[in-house]
């Protein structure tokens, strides 16, 4: 079965945002599962990744025009990197652009009945869906999205998605 080719998507993904959700990822017989916190703005950028019980295993943080930083606990910084790209490798041990994530949170190039689609990645396959989509403060975004290359499986269930420049809707207190 050929996946369903994708349209270009007409909507623009955000620049600023924050994102909670629960990870899983897959290589072969080994399987990993975290939490992460995402909180990105103009100036900067921070993921949390925590283990199910909420230890943390890496924090990685890049203000602009800096190299990124990994660091685990309360430790200071213990590697550098140009991306947040090479770090998130590192913390999660696969290999993949993190902006293509908050693309496919958002639904962008991915469609929203649960098709699966396959897209490349720096030279590589993915085969990427958006099981099941939610409605969070006004945007359609994933519920749960799962992307697969090879033997790497990467399970992505969005609890909680702000886009921090769309306007927000009032929630009372």
């Amino acid at each position: 079965m050929n996946p369903a080719p994708v349209a270009e998507a007409p909507a623009m993904s955000a620049h600023a945002f924050r994102l909670e959700a629960r990870l899983s990822v897959r290589q072969a017989q080994k399987i990993d599962s975290a939490n992460l916190v995402w909180i990105k703005s103009a100036a900067a950028q921070t993921i949390n990744i925590t283990g199910p019980l909420g230890v943390q295993v890496a924090k990685i943080s890049q203000s602009s025009g800096d190299a990124a930083m990994l660091s685990r606990g309360d430790a200071a910084p213990i590697e550098r990197a140009e991306t947040v790209d090479a770090l998130v490798t590192q913390a999660l041990g696969v290999t993949i652009r993190v902006e293509r994530i908050i693309d496919w949170v958002q639904l962008i190039g991915l469609p929203a009945n649960g098709e699966t689609v396959t897209l490349k990645i720096d030279g590589t396959d993915w085969q990427v869906s958006a099981e099941t989509t939610q409605q969070l403060r006004g945007q359609i975004i994933a519920q749960r999205l799962v992307a697969r290359s090879g033997d790497t499986s990467i399970k992505l269930f969005i609890d909680d998605w702000q886009n921090l420049h769309a306007p927000q809707e009032h929630v009372p207190k």
